[in-house]
């Protein structure tokens, strides 16, 4: 198979297929195609957290960058979409995982603190899931955190990826199941990625856009 798309490529599609998402929520609730379409975004972004928590040079710079733009983007999210945390917000939970799941490798002791802090780490995440104030759940912080897990192994990633969104999928309302299982078309996306970042940068570009449209939208959806 040719991988064709980088970065940027799959970025973009995230960010395009977010806003159709969004914007059918906004204007077009009675329209499906407009949710359809979204269920390819947040695939892609999860999977590059996960690259990003694999190649980042400074993990406590690449928390600070999500969790400031979490913050930043909560209060247009809440008013557009209602009380729940956004989705950094289970980057964010997914991020953690990651690091205390490292660190018992490295300190490979039962005794070790670590473990419990993943113990908890996963408590958290299905206490907050229960309560209904995460975006996607449980199992989308899962997503991030198997995709880390099973970087270099890419059957044990497809499966678990797959194993994720569907499971994200039937936690849903029953309407909404067959919606939600268009998520796995980016998995073929996935797997063409070259690797490679593409030309110029847009790091924060990608960041911004997320608190960015969720604002205009809202401010949009008050002369409806």
């Amino acid at each position: 198979m040719k991988k064709v798309l980088n970065r940027n490529h799959l970025k973009l599609i995230g960010c395009l297929t977010m806003l159709i998402d969004h914007i059918g929520f906004v204007f077009f609730p009675e329209i499906r195609i407009f949710r359809i379409i979204g269920r390819i975004a947040f695939p892609l972004f999860a999977f590059f957290v996960a690259e990003g928590m694999y190649y980042s040079k400074s993990r406590k710079n690449y928390q600070l960058a999500m969790l400031i733009f979490a913050l930043v983007s909560q209060i247009p999210y809440f008013l557009l979409f209602g009380y729940k945390f956004n989705i950094m917000f289970t980057f964010l939970l997914a991020m953690q995982l990651i690091i205390f799941y490292d660190k018992t490798k490295i300190n490979n002791n039962y005794k070790s603190n670590n473990y419990l802090f993943f113990v908890y780490m996963l408590l958290i995440t299905i206490i907050l899931s229960l309560l209904g104030i995460i975006d996607y759940g449980f199992w989308g912080v899962m997503l991030v955190f198997f995709l880390y897990v099973f970087k270099n192994n890419t059957k044990y990633r497809i499966i678990a990826m797959a194993t994720c969104l569907i499971m994200t999928a039937v936690s849903v309302s029953a309407i909404f199941v067959l919606v939600q299982l268009v998520s796995l078309l980016a998995i073929p996306l996935i797997l063409i990625y070259n690797g490679e970042k593409g030309k110029g940068k847009y790091k924060y570009a990608f960041y911004l856009f997320y608190p960015v449209h969720i604002a205009i939208l809202y401010i949009f959806s008050l002369f409806l």
